[in-house]
């Protein structure tokens, strides 16, 4: 790895960089940015800048560690911690967060980032420096389609009330094509999904257990 990533037109020790994340930009805005942004470079005291590159992109260049699910590149110069999330009573996401990643940036300051992949993912793919091999499924909450990494076969609460449920590929075509629109758009795997739609209709929905 380089000790200088270079971000636009700004120079960044390697070593102050925690990991890249997928960028979505606020369609809310009244004024539209002008340029194409794809990712954000998180540094380790959780300032943040503005990349046209997508995270994918530092993993080649970079050789940073590739979460599949949360379209997060990990620096491997930084030594990070994982544990397993559980809610806090009155914790209300519509994410099924599963794993908390953390960090010490310079100051000796605890930092942390919560992801969607399972704690045995994360701890292999990051700590480990292995390839995420772990399958990504497709998870129901009520109306909603969810892509998640499931290889640790855990249950994943949903903060509210009740369960993401793990959903067979052929029931997707009863969920509103708006989910998997979103899905399409943001997510790596996206060029899947437009098949996924066009299944027949199932039950074939089952708990995670």
């Amino acid at each position: 790895m380089a000790s200088v990533i270079t971000v636009g037109r700004r120079l960044i020790p390697s070593k102050d960089i925690a990991f890249v994340e997928s960028y979505e930009p606020n369609t809310d805005l009244k004024f539209p940015m002008g340029r194409d942004f794809k990712g954000r470079v998180v540094m380790l005291n959780r300032d943040s800048i503005l990349t046209e590159e997508p995270p994918e992109m530092f993993v080649d260049a970079n050789g940073f560690r590739l979460l599949q699910m949360d379209r997060v590149t990990i620096n491997p110069a930084i030594h990070f911690r994982v544990k397993a999330f559980v809610a806090a009573d009155g914790f209300v996401s519509v994410k099924a967060y599963a794993t908390r990643l953390l960090w010490r940036d310079l100051d000796g300051n605890d930092q942390s980032k919560l992801l969607l992949s399972e704690p045995d993912t994360v701890l292999a793919v990051v700590v480990r420096g292995e390839p995420d091999r772990h399958p990504l499924r497709l998870l129901q909450w009520g109306n909603s389609v969810e892509l998640r990494d499931t290889g640790a076969a855990a249950v994943a609460s949903h903060p509210a009330n009740g369960q993401w449920r793990l959903c067979a590929s052929s029931e997707v075509s009863s969920r509103p094509a708006k989910n998997l629109g979103s899905l399409r758009s943001r997510h790596p795997f996206r060029s899947a999904l437009p098949r996924l739609h066009k299944a027949q209709k199932s039950n074939a929905c089952h708990g995670l257990s």
